[in-house]
């Protein structure tokens, strides 16, 4: 079982023991990088006998690009240095079989480049993919409203135009087909 998730920081007790003692977490791949993997990588699952690999994804850089196409400027960038992904990749497959959660800060971008490619090498139609990654834009204002309460995210959170939360909800279905069409032309070049 593969687990897709934002931050980890904010689970309750109730929500540890439901993933580790109910459903049996493996796992914990986090795709933070640097001081926000140390920070907030294993949240409450740091006392808890887990495996926590940290596979960084480097934070998306500002670019001129519309809100609408910012995720699919940041996953072009990544799988143009495949490098970058494939230890998140690598660390998943490790543990394929097995319930593992990957997650990332809020758990869109680099989680859900990361899934999508993993549904992808799994065979997943491309149809599958993009209905996995678009119900995350729904929940990304409650997700960014969390982060607007914590120290770590506060300043940035206030620079964020309220029209760039929702993320997916942008124009989903063009961004699925264009991440449909991403996933296609890099597994058929090999990379």
């Amino acid at each position: 079982m593969l687990f897709r998730s934002d931050t980890l920081q904010a689970l309750t007790e109730a929500d540890v023991a439901l993933l580790v003692e109910r459903i049996g977490l493996e796992a914990v791949i986090d795709l933070s990088v640097g001081p926000e993997a140390v920070e907030q990588g294993r949240g409450p699952l740091v006392t808890r006998d887990v495996t926590y690999l940290n596979a960084p994804l480097r934070k998306a850089e500002p670019n001129d690009e519309p809100p609408a196409r910012q995720a699919l400027w940041f996953s072009l960038q990544h799988l143009g240095a495949p490098t970058s992904v494939l230890g998140g990749v690598r660390a998943a497959a490790a543990f394929a079989g097995l319930p593992t959660v990957v997650h990332c800060a809020a758990g869109k971008d680099r989680t859900g480049l990361v899934v999508a490619l993993l549904l992808a090498l799994a065979g997943v139609e491309r149809d599958a993919i993009g209905a996995d990654y678009l119900p995350s834009g729904p929940h990304m204002e409650a997700v960014m409203m969390r982060f607007a309460t914590w120290p770590r995210y506060r300043a940035h959170m206030a620079t964020v135009a309220p029209q760039d939360v929702h993320g997916p909800r942008v124009d989903g279905a063009w961004r699925a087909r264009r991440a449909r069409r991403t996933v296609r032309r890099c597994a058929g070049s090999g990379r």
